[in-house]
């Protein structure tokens, strides 16, 4: 019987419930970026994480050993992640119709007088076809 190579998020797991699973022969699931970025988010592993952003590159097994080595036990850590949504704002569109920065559209829109704004906003206006 064939057994399954760990996926992206079995070597957070194994990490914290102090069981090893790195194997060099199925370590291409192993992301190094990912991994620190899930330890940045605990107050507790933070500074390891950023331990490993300092240091140069590394092999996956060095940087899968140095935390599992490095992390306390604790198999209930978890937390969801910020995912951007695209904000639909006039400093954005005011920025796409000139061709600017977010920067240059504020302060296009702190120049502008109140109806001149509103003849900005009815010009940007998508309507929904």
């Amino acid at each position: 019987m064939q057994s399954l190579s760990p996926g992206l998020f079995d070597y957070p797991k194994s990490i914290e419930r102090k069981e090893y699973i790195f194997d060099e022969d199925d370590a291409g699931n192993y992301n190094q970026f990912v991994i620190n970025k899930n330890y940045s988010l605990h107050l507790d592993t933070v500074l390891l994480a950023n331990e490993m952003n300092l240091m140069p590159p590394r092999r996956n097994k060095q940087h899968y050993d140095f935390l599992y080595y490095a992390v306390k036990k604790r198999p209930n850590r978890y937390s969801n992640w910020h995912k951007f949504e695209k904000e639909l704002s006039l400093q954005t569109d005011i920025a796409e119709l000139y061709n600017c920065s977010i920067a240059k559209a504020n302060e296009i829109i702190s120049v502008l007088t109140e109806p001149q704004l509103d003849a900005l906003k009815e010009k940007l206006a998508k309507g929904g076809h």
